[in-house]
């Protein structure tokens, strides 16, 4: 796969210094969270020789590999947030006509970084704008035998632009969520990013998040067209130091 893009790195990375600035006087708070996430999967394919192929089947059925990390760094109304996840997943496509029958795979990464600042803060409750961009570099394959082997790997960035919160039940449990759209022609065509998640605190630095996650991407040039959904469940730990 392509490597990741050095400009898109440092333009993230002059938009974060430049608005965490203001508020440099203050003491920083960072945040790291692993997480395992065991999507379904709604896809389709077009590109190279081969048919279009897709469908949809649970994670388990097309899990091969995964790493996935989230983490933030806060001073007062500010943020910084960034993530990483790595999926490689594979199936075989079996539709009603078995010469159209295909293994195809994808294998990618995704890195977002970004900038919140709160719009709304009650004691442990608040609301948060947040902006940035994402880079995607996925790697697609198909194998059918009437059609060949065939391989695309494209990469591109998406600028979004979302809304997150986290609302105190009582002492100890909180509701998280967050919710951004993006790609605006600029990257893919669109894509959406949305999580929902109760966290209880295990512990005076670490909190345990159990949620659920979509995240969707609409990519389509002149060789290849990708339609991908990904929506399951998640678990988390969220170190905070």
């Amino acid at each position: 796969m392509s490597r990741f893009d050095p400009k898109t790195l440092c333009a993230a990375a002059g938009l974060a210094v430049a608005v965490a600035t203001p508020a440099a006087a203050q003491d920083w708070e960072y945040g790291l969270k692993p997480y395992f996430w065991a999507p379904g999967i709604d896809a389709t394919y077009t590109f190279g020789g081969n048919p279009p192929t897709g469908g949809d089947s649970s994670f388990w059925d097309k899990f091969e590999g995964a790493f996935l990390l989230q983490g933030y760094a806060r001073n007062g109304e500010w943020s910084l947030l960034g993530e990483f996840n790595y999926l490689k997943l594979g199936e075989t496509y079996l539709p009603s006509v078995p010469v159209l029958t295909t293994d195809i795979g994808l294998d990618g990464y995704m890195v977002s970084g970004g900038v919140g600042r709160q719009l709304h803060r009650d004691q442990d409750s608040f609301v948060e704008l947040y902006g940035g961009l994402r880079y995607w570099d996925v790697e697609m394959t198909a194998l059918n035998p009437a059609f060949g082997w065939a391989q695309v790997d494209k990469a591109w960035v998406d600028p979004f632009v979302g809304l997150r919160g986290h609302f105190e039940l009582r002492p100890g449990l909180m509701l998280v969520g967050r919710a951004d759209i993006g790609g605006f022609g600029v990257g893919s065509k669109f894509q959406a990013d949305l999580q929902g998640a109760l966290s209880w605190a295990v512990g005076d630095t670490t909190k345990l998040e159990l949620g659920y996650r979509h995240l969707a991407v609409d990519f389509e040039d002149t060789t290849v067209f990708a339609d991908i959904a990904l929506s399951g469940p998640y678990f988390a730990l969220d170190f905070r130091f």
